[in-house]
């Protein structure tokens, strides 16, 4: 899976910024024209407080992000998935930008597994 480049954080971050940072709450306008925008969007949010990533200057990338609402977060990573835990047969990304978005916008939901599995 590729990495993003620091531009696509930046848009990652602005989509954070729009509609998922802390103690977001929109009227009930905005509220119907995000959902109508984004129509599997999490009704208010995830609330994000704080945004990790790692840059690796290497290549220029990204290559990890955690949305975090305090302590509790999801980290999405290009390294997730592996030889020994590939990826599910319909995962749909080969970037992390894509991914991150997808999580943002409600069209991807981590499931148990993917929340349970901790890497070594």
């Amino acid at each position: 899976m590729k990495g993003m480049n620091p531009l696509q954080f930046a848009r990652v971050l602005s989509f954070v910024q729009g509609y998922h940072k802390f103690a977001f709450y929109p009227s009930d306008d905005v509220l119907r024209a995000i959902q109508f925008a984004y129509p599997k969007y999490p009704k208010y949010g995830y609330n994000i407080k704080y945004v990790d990533s790692c840059y690796d200057s290497r290549d220029g990338c990204i290559w990890n992000v955690t949305f975090r609402r305090g302590r509790d977060g999801i980290t999405l990573s290009t390294n997730h998935y592996n030889a020994l835990m590939p990826p599910p047969d319909d995962f749909p990304f080969n970037n992390l930008y894509d991914w991150c978005m997808a999580y943002l916008k409600g069209e991807w939901i981590p499931t148990k597994e993917f929340e349970t599995y901790e890497r070594d």
